[in-house]
Protein backbone atom coordinates (compact mmCIF):
# COMPACT_ATOMS: atom_id res chain seq x y z
CA UNK A 1 0.00 0.00 0.00
CA UNK A 2 1.44 3.46 -1.00
CA UNK A 3 1.95 5.77 1.83
CA UNK A 4 0.18 9.23 2.18
CA UNK A 5 3.23 11.23 2.08
CA UNK A 6 3.72 9.97 -1.78
CA UNK A 7 0.41 10.81 -2.77
CA UNK A 8 0.04 14.35 -0.83
CA UNK A 9 -0.02 16.92 -4.25
CA UNK A 10 3.08 19.20 -3.64
CA UNK A 11 2.77 23.24 -3.82
CA UNK A 12 5.06 23.39 -6.56
CA UNK A 13 3.44 20.88 -8.54
CA UNK A 14 0.20 22.36 -8.33
CA UNK A 15 1.54 25.50 -9.54
CA UNK A 16 3.51 23.81 -12.83
CA UNK A 17 -0.39 22.38 -13.83
CA UNK A 18 -1.75 25.49 -13.19
CA UNK A 19 0.74 27.10 -15.33
CA UNK A 20 0.27 24.12 -17.88
CA UNK A 21 -3.69 24.41 -18.05
CA UNK A 22 -3.20 28.30 -18.44
CA UNK A 23 -0.66 28.13 -21.37
CA UNK A 24 -2.89 25.74 -23.33
CA UNK A 25 -5.69 27.76 -22.44
CA UNK A 26 -4.60 30.22 -23.52
CA UNK A 27 -2.63 28.78 -27.03
CA UNK A 28 -6.22 28.13 -28.06
CA UNK A 29 -7.44 31.34 -27.55
CA UNK A 30 -6.57 33.39 -31.19
CA UNK A 31 -8.37 35.67 -32.59
CA UNK A 32 -10.31 34.15 -35.55
CA UNK A 33 -9.50 36.41 -39.34
CA UNK A 34 -12.50 37.49 -40.98
CA UNK A 35 -12.59 36.38 -44.19
CA UNK A 36 -12.70 39.05 -47.13
CA UNK A 37 -16.28 39.69 -48.14
CA UNK A 38 -17.00 38.58 -51.86
CA UNK A 39 -16.48 41.97 -53.88
CA UNK A 40 -19.72 43.03 -55.25
CA UNK A 41 -21.62 42.20 -58.86
CA UNK A 42 -20.88 44.28 -61.54
CA UNK A 43 -23.97 46.34 -62.58
CA UNK A 44 -24.92 43.67 -65.13
CA UNK A 45 -24.23 40.77 -63.24
CA UNK A 46 -26.73 42.26 -60.46
CA UNK A 47 -29.16 42.97 -62.69
CA UNK A 48 -29.08 39.32 -64.21
CA UNK A 49 -29.13 37.76 -60.73
CA UNK A 50 -32.46 40.16 -59.77
CA UNK A 51 -34.02 39.05 -62.91
CA UNK A 52 -33.32 35.07 -62.54
CA UNK A 53 -35.08 36.16 -58.67
CA UNK A 54 -37.93 37.51 -59.99
CA UNK A 55 -37.87 34.71 -62.58
CA UNK A 56 -38.33 32.43 -59.82
CA UNK A 57 -40.84 34.33 -58.06
CA UNK A 58 -42.95 33.83 -60.99
CA UNK A 59 -42.36 30.09 -61.21
CA UNK A 60 -43.36 29.71 -57.66
CA UNK A 61 -46.56 32.15 -57.84
CA UNK A 62 -47.53 29.71 -60.85
CA UNK A 63 -46.87 26.59 -59.02
CA UNK A 64 -49.34 27.80 -55.72
CA UNK A 65 -51.88 29.31 -58.38
CA UNK A 66 -52.69 25.23 -59.44
CA UNK A 67 -51.59 25.96 -62.78
CA UNK A 68 -49.19 22.62 -62.33
CA UNK A 69 -50.23 19.84 -63.27
CA UNK A 70 -48.99 16.43 -63.02
CA UNK A 71 -47.57 14.44 -60.26
CA UNK A 72 -48.33 15.64 -57.00
CA UNK A 73 -45.11 14.71 -55.59
CA UNK A 74 -43.28 15.90 -58.52
CA UNK A 75 -44.77 19.40 -58.38
CA UNK A 76 -43.75 19.73 -54.51
CA UNK A 77 -40.39 19.09 -55.42
CA UNK A 78 -40.12 21.16 -58.25
CA UNK A 79 -41.77 23.80 -55.69
CA UNK A 80 -39.05 23.07 -53.15
CA UNK A 81 -36.45 23.59 -55.76
CA UNK A 82 -37.54 26.43 -56.89
CA UNK A 83 -37.42 28.04 -52.86
CA UNK A 84 -33.93 26.76 -52.78
CA UNK A 85 -32.77 29.14 -55.89
CA UNK A 86 -34.52 32.11 -54.88
CA UNK A 87 -32.39 31.77 -51.50
CA UNK A 88 -29.18 31.15 -53.03
CA UNK A 89 -30.09 33.75 -55.37
CA UNK A 90 -31.21 36.32 -52.29
CA UNK A 91 -27.49 35.13 -51.01
CA UNK A 92 -25.82 36.42 -53.79
CA UNK A 93 -27.57 39.76 -54.24
CA UNK A 94 -26.57 43.27 -52.92
CA UNK A 95 -28.00 44.20 -49.28
CA UNK A 96 -31.52 45.51 -50.33
CA UNK A 97 -32.44 43.63 -53.30
CA UNK A 98 -34.01 40.52 -53.34
CA UNK A 99 -37.45 41.51 -53.24
CA UNK A 100 -39.64 41.71 -56.11
CA UNK A 101 -42.73 44.36 -56.28
CA UNK A 102 -45.88 42.46 -55.85
CA UNK A 103 -46.58 44.02 -59.54
CA UNK A 104 -43.68 42.87 -61.38
CA UNK A 105 -44.17 39.14 -60.43
CA UNK A 106 -46.50 37.82 -63.28
CA UNK A 107 -48.11 34.93 -62.55
CA UNK A 108 -47.38 32.24 -65.31
CA UNK A 109 -50.37 29.82 -66.64
CA UNK A 110 -49.97 26.92 -69.02
CA UNK A 111 -47.86 24.14 -69.77
CA UNK A 112 -44.61 24.68 -66.51
CA UNK A 113 -42.93 22.36 -68.95
CA UNK A 114 -42.36 25.68 -71.31
CA UNK A 115 -41.68 28.04 -68.68
CA UNK A 116 -39.45 26.14 -66.92
CA UNK A 117 -37.94 25.75 -70.43
CA UNK A 118 -37.87 29.15 -71.17
CA UNK A 119 -36.48 29.84 -68.17
CA UNK A 120 -33.31 28.05 -68.53
CA UNK A 121 -32.74 29.42 -71.98
CA UNK A 122 -32.74 32.33 -70.36
CA UNK A 123 -31.04 31.50 -67.28
CA UNK A 124 -28.30 29.82 -69.76
CA UNK A 125 -27.57 32.74 -71.37
CA UNK A 126 -27.09 35.34 -68.46
CA UNK A 127 -24.79 32.73 -67.45
CA UNK A 128 -22.71 32.67 -70.61
CA UNK A 129 -22.50 36.64 -70.18
CA UNK A 130 -21.77 37.02 -66.58
CA UNK A 131 -18.53 38.75 -65.98
CA UNK A 132 -18.55 37.37 -61.71
CA UNK A 133 -17.50 33.77 -61.45
CA UNK A 134 -19.97 32.89 -58.43
CA UNK A 135 -23.13 34.47 -60.55
CA UNK A 136 -21.96 32.49 -63.59
CA UNK A 137 -22.23 29.33 -61.93
CA UNK A 138 -24.87 29.93 -59.69
CA UNK A 139 -27.76 30.95 -63.24
CA UNK A 140 -26.06 28.15 -64.95
CA UNK A 141 -26.66 25.81 -62.32
CA UNK A 142 -30.28 26.61 -61.81
CA UNK A 143 -30.65 26.92 -66.07
CA UNK A 144 -29.72 22.96 -66.05
CA UNK A 145 -32.58 22.08 -62.96
CA UNK A 146 -34.97 24.41 -64.89
CA UNK A 147 -34.44 22.05 -68.08
CA UNK A 148 -34.41 18.52 -65.82
CA UNK A 149 -37.84 20.39 -64.26
CA UNK A 150 -39.13 21.06 -67.98
CA UNK A 151 -37.99 17.91 -69.39
CA UNK A 152 -39.55 15.78 -66.54
CA UNK A 153 -42.65 17.42 -66.19
CA UNK A 154 -43.48 16.33 -70.19
CA UNK A 155 -45.63 13.26 -70.45
CA UNK A 156 -43.05 10.67 -72.31
CA UNK A 157 -42.99 10.57 -76.16
CA UNK A 158 -44.16 6.71 -77.07
CA UNK A 159 -41.79 4.69 -79.00
CA UNK A 160 -42.77 3.83 -82.32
Amino acid sequence: MADSAAMTMTRRALLRGAVGVVALAAAGCRRHRRLPSAPALTPADAVAVQAAYDAELALLAAYDAGTASGDPAAVQIARSTHEAHLTALHDLLPPGDGSASPNSTPVLSGDMSKAEDASAVTLRTAAVAAADGRAAALLASIAASHRSIGQGSRPPRSSR
